[in-house]
């Protein structure tokens, strides 16, 4: 589930990149919406009583979605642009709506009626282009971070089972280095003790615990 989230993510990125400076040099900007500055959409399709449009903006992600009791009002959007729905298609019933999710994000609410007098609702969701970017890239810095700790543990556990072996080897060897894994009580090499009994010795004589105590 995360692998293919992080894919997910990775793609939208990557067209968010695309994206930004197309939107940067083609779209208008948000904040100076009048009758003067025209904004373009991408997109835009109808479902049901709801419309829903992507606008070009240099700075924003803006999404258009209008919600209408009369189907035969749509589309609004269709062949126009913004500024041409919003100042001359629609009027306005109320002053606008904004509500902030965080930091530059969030909804901003139109009640207005249609010329033929339905009442429609509109929402445009705008979103800054680089918070989109950062959102996106959580998910793969999660993910890095998660393989990163995987790899770290298994090198800790690898330098962990080296150290075991070389410590089990050691074990067996004498201060002169000399192999005592088939020794009993003394090292044949430099004669000292043998202060400890091999595992993989199975029978010892009496004679050899009383010599390694000596």
């Amino acid at each position: 589930m995360l692998k293919r989230l992080t894919w997910m993510s990775l793609v939208l990125l990557l067209i968010t990149l695309i994206y930004w400076p197309i939107a940067a040099n083609v779209g208008e900007d948000i904040s100076r919406i009048d009758d003067e500055h025209d904004f373009k959409h991408s997109a835009s399709f109808v479902i049901g009583k709801n419309e829903f449009a992507w606008i070009v903006d240099c700075r924003h992600i803006l999404i258009w979605h209008a919600n209408v009791a009369v189907d035969d009002v749509l589309p609004l959007i269709g062949k126009h642009a913004l500024v041409d729905v919003l100042f001359h298609q629609l009027k306005w019933t109320r002053e606008p709506v904004t509500t902030r999710l965080f930091l530059m994000t969030g909804v901003t609410r139109l009640d207005a009626t249609s010329l033929s007098g339905s009442p429609v609702t509109t929402r445009i969701f705008h979103m800054r282009i680089f918070v989109l970017a950062g959102v996106l890239t959580v998910v793969p810095i999660v993910a890095g971070m998660r393989i990163g700790y995987r790899q770290s543990r298994r090198q800790w556990r690898r330098s962990r089972v080296r150290r075991v072996r070389r410590a089990r080897v050691q074990m067996f060897l004498c201060g002169c280095g000399f192999d005592l894994r088939h020794s009993h009580a003394r090292c044949p090499e430099c004669g000292r003790a043998i202060r400890w009994v091999p595992v993989n010795v199975p029978t010892l004589r009496r004679a050899d615990f009383r010599d390694s105590n000596v």
